[in-house]
């Protein structure tokens, strides 16, 4: 066979398994390009000759990056992110500060988060307290006569008064059957007697809030200033105390407690949601999550030291992580954990497609555009 006649039917066999004699030409889409005419979004696109491409994107504090291989398909530039590499670790302690002193902040959070457990646990004990105030608003029209309206108000003040004193005789005995309680436990009768003075305790409340909202009612039509509102004498397994207020001015006077705070540094982020377990020396465990400013915090264990914190991201997606706690002052520390919020996030793509355009790549999620420049 003659050497040019071997060479056609190459091509042909070419033509035949390709569509094309050959590989349509790629290099005129290198290039540098920037995302144009999408609001808030910064993005840019570095394509390579060599058929490797650079990717990133910005939105507010959160940093997307890509890299991988390129190629053309058709009127398509079609891009195929590396597979990620496996990250052990998502937290860290800062390798600057792991530990800091205890601070105001912290302790006013520690004092807080004991309040709400302290009031949560009396609502549990004493749940007619739960019982809100009924809305009540202004009537616009009347057609009594001033005699009628000042004769409601006095009524509403008498029906009040009433209420409040029913309320404080259910609650007494509601509080004496559950102390009682426990001495019965195996005793069906003596826990539904309990069950039922609780639910006529809170059916009290009720009238009481009611009966309160009739007076409000009774003064606007009147149109007299609303009496203050009376105080209940609650049983004292029932009393909160006032939410406490920490003095800036007097470190000494703080209780102290286990704080962390999980933030990413280099992104300026703080987070929260995170799970946190705090494990002591006597294999007491208090479970925690972590609040907008990243901090979640314990009281100081009489005895016993804080020995691992245990982590978990806000969805549970990943394994628990424990780090064992550094030396700090015995009064009190906050640690500094980072959290490796680029491994975390997934990525936002893993194969994506550019429409090219003349000289433009249509970036179809964000209605936006490729430019080289």
């Amino acid at each position: 066979m003659k050497k040019h006649n071997f060479v056609a039917i190459v091509f042909l066999i070419c033509i035949c398994f390709t569509g094309q004699a050959f590989p349509e030409s790629t290099s005129h889409l290198s290039g540098h390009y920037y995302l144009d005419g999408v609001r808030e979004v910064g993005s840019e696109l570095l394509l390579l000759p060599s058929g490797r491409y650079q990717w990133m994107l910005a939105y507010g504090a959160i940093d997307y990056n890509s890299e991988g291989n390129w190629s053309q398909k058709g009127d398509r530039v079609v891009l195929v992110a590396d597979a990620l590499k496996e990250t052990k670790t998502l937290f860290s302690f800062d390798k600057i500060s792991p530990v800091i002193q205890w601070d105001v902040r912290a302790e006013q959070l520690l004092q807080d988060d004991q309040f709400r457990i302290e009031e949560q646990r009396v609502f549990a004990r004493c749940p007619f307290l739960n019982t809100g105030e009924y809305a009540s608003l202004p009537g616009l029209v009347n057609d009594l006569q001033p005699t009628e309206l000042k004769a409601n108000v006095r009524k509403a003040q008498a029906e009040l008064l009433i209420a409040k004193a029913n309320f404080e005789k259910m609650a007494e005995q509601a509080m004496k059957q559950v102390v009682s309680e426990p001495l019965g436990v195996d005793n069906p009768l003596v826990l539904k007697h309990a069950e039922l003075s609780m639910a006529k305790a809170v059916a009290a409340m009720g009238r009481f809030q009611s009966a309160w909202s009739a007076v409000k009612e009774s003064h606007w039509a009147a149109g007299l200033p609303v009496m203050a509102k009376p105080d209940l004498k609650l049983p004292e397994e029932c009393i909160i105390t006032e939410k406490p207020a920490v003095d800036h001015a007097k470190s000494s006077s703080f209780g102290g407690g286990y704080a962390v705070k999980v933030g990413d540094v280099d992104a300026g982020l703080s987070f929260s949601g995170i799970q946190v377990e705090f494990a002591f020396s006597d294999g007491h465990v208090e479970k925690r999550v972590t609040g907008r400013s990243g901090l979640a915090v314990v009281a100081l264990r009489p005895s016993a030291a804080l020995q691992k914190i245990i982590l978990k991201t806000a969805d549970g997606s990943s394994a628990a992580e424990a780090l064992t706690a550094p030396p700090g002052d015995v009064t009190g520390n906050i640690y500094m954990i980072n959290f490796n919020s680029q491994a975390f996030n997934k990525p936002f793509f893993t194969r994506m497609e550019l429409q090219i355009d003349d000289k433009k790549l249509y970036f179809i999620e964000l209605d936006g555009n490729y430019v080289k420049r």
